[in-house]
């Protein structure tokens, strides 16, 4: 009499493969949305980081803040403009240099404002000061070397930012711009408004182009 041959099971390697798929499917999925998530998340420490420089604003009283505008407008920023336009036109300076750090200075986190970009999304990113690679890290940075952005004739404010990247957008849209849009930059409780009038796409040792123009305002 023959032996039956015991059937085979084959409901543990269905499971297994079930289970690969499924881990599989979720790594793609996750994959997918991170780097939406990521964003989200950038953007909403942007958020809190403004909200943070508005609650320091409120807190210090509008009288305060006044004072502090005056001061930063209308001396100490401007003294460090004036500074700035003079050794780009090889002027000798004979008055005290403002400590970069402590214009437009009202905390400890080294932000200087924020600024806004209606077309590209770009909703309220921090300004720090200094354009170290820690820095734009955090958001958008102000290179010391350039005026800093409170308007103003014979200036010319450079704030650079990362862009391409995953975790952060930031700056990645900006070749969308084009001339006529509109920025703005809000600083203790200025908001300056700006058209864009020139877009120039330049090679690192091109500084040139971000070098003050007489008379202009950027």
């Amino acid at each position: 009499m023959a032996k039956k041959k015991p059937k085979t099971s084959r409901k543990k390697g269905f499971s297994f493969r079930n289970l690969l798929s499924i881990i599989l499917g979720i790594i793609a999925i996750g994959l997918l949305f991170y780097p939406i998530v990521v964003n989200y998340l950038a953007g909403q420490q942007n958020i809190k980081s403004v909200q943070k420089y508005d609650e320091n604003l409120s807190n210090i009283g509008s009288a305060k803040v006044k004072e502090l505008l005056s001061q930063a407008q209308l001396y100490n920023a401007q003294l460090y403009n004036e500074y700035i336009y003079d050794a780009s036109q090889h002027i000798a300076w004979n008055k005290p240099i403002p400590n970069y750090n402590n214009v437009l200075k009202i905390d400890t986190t080294g932000m200087m404002g924020f600024i806004t970009i209606p077309q590209i999304k770009v909703n309220d990113i921090p300004i720090y000061h200094g354009d170290s690679e820690k820095i734009l890290g955090l958001g958008v940075g102000h290179v010391p070397q350039s005026s800093l952005p409170i308007g103003g004739i014979n200036s010319h404010a450079v704030l650079p930012a990362h862009s391409g990247r995953v975790n952060d957008t930031l700056f990645t849209n900006l070749d969308k711009l084009k001339n006529g849009d509109i920025f703005y930059l809000h600083v203790l409780n200025l908001t300056l408004k700006y058209k864009i009038n020139d877009i120039r796409i330049v090679a690192p040792n091109q500084v040139s182009s971000l070098s003050i123009e007489k008379d202009e305002i950027w």
